[in-house]
């Protein structure tokens, strides 16, 4: 079952390693939390691909509040089912315990050579060692569930403004697309990792 937020599997799969009955197994209870949590995120940020198209047309006719706010909206109901989500796996992958032999091949992986060979950025995939070398499942589960909250932080002040009449400011969706992209780059060098740890 190699599938995720992009992919459980785009956004952090463990792809089919962890042991005890728990998120390893295919389509086990934590992991369908996790792919649901990846679906609900990839309808979230199509919407707010959406959102930066009338940001972008609105350069030519005028930025649509009334288009845009729907929009707002149904992103972030969406985000907040993934975190929902997300949170509901994490409860469960605390309580996990992984098979030994997997935790082992998690803290002795090559993260480097992994990172050279796709031509990944190094920066971010330290991030994701700092967790997976200390066989941190968790930890790493955690910080996507925070990433997804500072999301919706920022996301409800977009919604806020535009309930008051005030378009999204340039810098607020530059601040969300920074955090999209960051998400997903980390999540899927997580998800890379689980893979390539599987077919050891």
């Amino acid at each position: 079952c190699f599938t995720s937020p992009l992919q459980a599997a785009w956004i952090a799969n463990d792809g089919g390693g962890g042991g005890g009955g728990g998120l390893g197994m295919c389509c086990s209870p934590a992991e369908e939390f996790i792919i649901v949590g990846a679906s609900y995120y990839l309808q979230s940020y199509s919407d707010f691909l959406l959102l930066l198209n009338e940001s972008e047309t609105g350069l030519i006719k005028g930025f649509n509040l009334n288009q845009a706010l729907p929009i707002i909206e149904s992103g972030l109901d969406k985000l907040l089912a993934s975190k929902e989500n997300y949170s509901m796996a994490l409860a469960m992958i605390k309580k996990t315990v992984y098979d030994d032999a997997w935790l082992k091949a998690l803290k002795t992986f090559d993260y480097k050579k992994l990172t050279e060979e796709r031509h990944l950025y190094p920066q971010v995939m330290n991030q994701v060692a700092t967790f997976l070398t200390k066989g941190n499942v968790a930890g790493l589960y955690q910080q996507i569930t925070d990433n997804l909250e500072g999301m919706i932080t920022n996301l409800q002040a977009l919604k806020e403004k535009a309930l008051a009449g005030i378009p999204p400011e340039m810098e607020a969706l530059r601040t969300l697309h920074q955090q999209n992209s960051d998400f997903m780059t980390f999540g899927y060098y997580a998800s890379l990792v689980f893979g390539s740890v599987k077919s050891l």
